[in-house]
């Protein structure tokens, strides 16, 4: 019998015997701990900011319009070539002048304000009766009597002898005029060349736009009764001269240089009233063209329309129609109504809606 005696050996030895230590780095290895996730950190929740309070909208202020209670006259300077070099003149001061301001004093004219256009205004208290007046530019009045004579248009100067003076002329009642330095045309009409358009056909304007010959007679007036007027509520009632001598009474319009062989048609409607009707059968009433060269020499024949008579009827509108066509050498042309006067009778004839075509 014997006994195992076991000796135990310190590890060292145990390695240098052969036993080898366990290899670690193939053992899984033990996941680290995982940090604890971190929690977002709740914001505090921001407030919109208050919208900034709304300033309170502005009312545009309304300006006080001047001309409600004053007579407002405007001017155009912006095509007026006084020098003739072509381009328009530089417009240092404007001014209005005439019978309402001194008696055509131009030390009393009334100066005009610059709109900053080419157009100048002046406001003035409205006059007690009707004003003939002329524009002043840089201390030089207007010469209406030259540029109508070239133009032929004499519409803008009812007070003309149609050689020494021509004046504009406003009348109680009527619209503010806007009118051209030195012109019966506008700016675009005398660029555009001569148009055959009738001012205030129907006399709805009054007397504006029309002539009379010679410009002191005054035996006629523009009436306001929608029940008569043929179109709108105005027309034209004209008197007898009562002058044996001179029984003609002519109120017209007037054009320049149309072109030889234009043919125009001119129409009116004329009106005998039963209250004042032709007593005279040489009392006539009609329409009538005429056409004159440079010297105011008549040229061709006179056209004239049928006419009105004491047979024809009365308070009742006739149409009235007259052709022409513009012979050569024709400088102006002038559309006329036409009251003949018999042996001083006291008759009145109407007119209305008149009308100017051409072919």
């Amino acid at each position: 019998m014997y006994t195992r005696i076991f000796t135990l050996l310190p590890l060292t030895a145990m390695l240098a015997c052969g036993e080898k230590e366990s290899d670690t780095s193939n053992s899984p290895s033990q996941e680290p701990s995982a940090e604890p996730e971190a929690q977002p950190t709740s914001e505090p929740e921001t407030q919109p900011a208050a919208e900034p309070t709304a300033e309170p909208e502005s009312q545009p202020t309304s300006e006080p319009n001047e001309c409600e209670d004053k007579l407002c006259l405007t001017v155009d300077l912006g095509c007026y070539d006084g020098d003739g070099d072509g381009s328009p003149d530089v417009i240092n001061e404007v001014a209005l002048t005439g019978s309402w301001f001194g008696d055509w004093d131009s030390t009393q004219a009334v100066p005009a304000s610059d709109n900053g256009d080419g157009t100048w205004t002046i406001s003035i208290a409205p006059p007690t009766e009707d004003m003939e007046y002329k524009w002043m530019a840089n201390g030089v009045h207007e010469d209406l009597v030259v540029s109508s004579t070239t133009s032929g248009n004499w519409t803008c100067t009812p007070r003309t002898d149609y050689e020494n003076f021509a004046h504009r002329q406003w009348i109680i009642g009527s619209s503010a005029p806007s009118d051209t330095f030195g012109n019966c045309l506008s700016c675009e009409e005398q660029a555009a060349g001569p148009s055959y358009d009738l001012v205030n056909p129907g006399f709805e304007d009054d007397f504006t736009g029309w002539l009379i010959y010679p410009s002191t007679l005054t035996n006629y007036s523009i009436e306001t009764d929608a029940s008569i007027a043929a179109e709108g509520t105005k027309y034209l009632h004209v008197m007898g001269k009562n002058d044996p001598t001179s029984p003609i009474t002519p109120i017209y319009q007037q054009f320049s240089n149309p072109a030889e062989g234009t043919v125009f048609t001119f129409t009116a409607k004329a009106m005998l009233p039963s209250s004042a009707t032709f007593v005279d059968p040489d009392s006539i009433a009609q329409l009538v063209v005429k056409a004159f060269d440079a010297n105011w020499g008549l040229v061709g024949d006179i056209a004239v329309s049928d006419i009105i008579t004491s047979v024809t009827e009365t308070d009742t509108w006739i149409d009235l129609s007259v052709d022409f066509t513009t012979p050569p050498g024709v400088a102006n042309i002038q559309f006329v109504m036409e009251y003949i006067q018999g042996n001083a009778d006291s008759g009145v004839i109407y007119f209305d809606d008149t009308s100017l075509t051409v072919q």
